[in-house]
């Protein structure tokens, strides 16, 4: 993968995750009608977190200096924002999980 492919990518899976934002925010207020759709958006931001994370971390790796106690701001910001991506998914699976087992 070339440096300048998976800015890109990020950008791609920002535009998806955002419009997964959308479809959440149309679905707000429908009560338990919305449940499934709630569900099948949550899932697809789970898998959505998972892949910008892996995409961040991968970014992050170019930045890395190996044998360098302390890394470069780049490097850092970008290490967490894998992390928080990473979270993201976590949390929307299991409120997916968590919205099943309610409904």
């Amino acid at each position: 993968m070339t440096a300048t492919s998976e800015p890109h990518r990020v950008v791609e899976e920002l535009g998806k995750l955002g419009q997964v934002t959308a479809l959440l925010e149309e679905l707000s207020g429908s009560g338990t009608e919305g449940v499934q759709e709630r569900q099948r958006a949550l899932l697809s931001a789970a898998e959505l977190g998972r892949r910008l994370a892996v995409l961040l971390d991968e970014l992050a790796g170019e930045y890395e200096r190996p044998g360098v106690p302390e890394q470069g701001s780049v490097q850092i910001s970008l290490d967490q924002a894998a992390a928080a991506a990473e979270d993201l998914g976590n949390c929307a699976r299991h409120a997916a999980e968590a919205l099943l087992a309610e409904s």
